[in-house]
């Protein structure tokens, strides 16, 4: 089984990560560092984070874009073909993640693949 993780930022973050590939949504670079776990992949326009990160696994996009930056994560752990994907994050007061994308998952959630936390 394929598990791909992805977390966002989170104040005080109790998660438990095991043996998987793991995306970091900007500010949910920190939130990994203080569980002392490495992202495969960063993605994010990095506004939260202050700075971006160093290296080849850091996807930088640009402020002015039609998804959020957890989106652009959720949909690159989606082109990984994995069999269960957690999504972990804080969402901002009054943020909305678009239809489609809701409908997307439910449909995979029910299927048993998709885990939203």
């Amino acid at each position: 089984m394929s598990i791909c993780y992805i977390v966002g930022a989170m104040p005080d973050p109790d998660v438990v990560i095991q043996k998987g590939f793991v995306i970091a949504a900007d500010k949910g670079v920190e939130t990994l560092q203080k569980k002392g776990v490495l992202p495969d992949l960063i993605v994010g326009d990095f506004d939260s984070l202050g700075y971006v990160p160093a290296g080849e696994n850091t996807e930088r996009h640009p402020s002015e874009k039609d998804d959020t930056d957890m989106l652009l994560a959720l949909r690159r752990g989606m082109e990984k073909a994995v069999t269960l994907l957690f999504s972990m994050a804080v969402w901002a007061e009054g943020s909305t993640i678009p239809l489609p994308i809701c409908k997307h998952f439910f449909m995979r959630q029910k299927e048993g693949n998709v885990h939203i936390l």
